[in-house]
């Protein structure tokens, strides 16, 4: 008599070979078939970075949902391109935005245009600081009023 194990064993080797020939017809696992989205996904966010576009988690939503349009005929493969994929993509690839102000690349200058904006900024402020008691003159680094490039 054959024991249980074994019967066992056989149906479902049998099973993953049976699957590992659908999975061949079909592109993949469903884990290749997400692992593409998010590839491409990423491949366009830094693109468009590079570019110095604005890139919201609605465009990141969009891209997703275009790359998983090729999955369309495959009943078994269901993607949504929702907001907690989208946290999840950006905690995956670290992406944080924290913008105070958007700055685009033609309002970007150079170091030395920097320098220059710096020395006139003090020079203009020191006589008006002078009229306050240091008690009353606030570091706005410590703030969080700075500007942040849209990079």
């Amino acid at each position: 008599m054959e024991s249980p194990n074994t019967a066992k064993e056989r149906s479902t080797r049998s099973a993953l070979k049976r699957k590992k020939d659908t999975v061949g017809e079909k592109d993949g696992t469903n884990w290749d078939k997400y692992a593409t989205i998010d590839k491409w996904t990423f491949d366009q966010f830094i693109e468009a970075r590079r570019r110095n576009e604005h890139v919201t988690i609605r465009i990141l939503q969009q891209w997703a949902a275009s790359a998983a349009l090729q999955y369309t005929t495959d009943t078994d493969f269901k993607f949504s391109a929702s907001l907690s994929w989208a946290k999840k993509f950006k905690r995956k690839h670290r992406i944080q935005r924290h913008v105070t102000k958007y700055v685009s690349f033609k309002d970007t200058t150079t170091f030395k245009d920097t320098l220059k904006a710096a020395d006139l900024f003090q020079k203009q402020t020191a006589p008006l600081i002078s009229a306050f008691d240091p008690d009353n003159v606030i570091n706005t680094d410590q703030m969080g009023c700075e500007y942040r490039m849209n990079i």
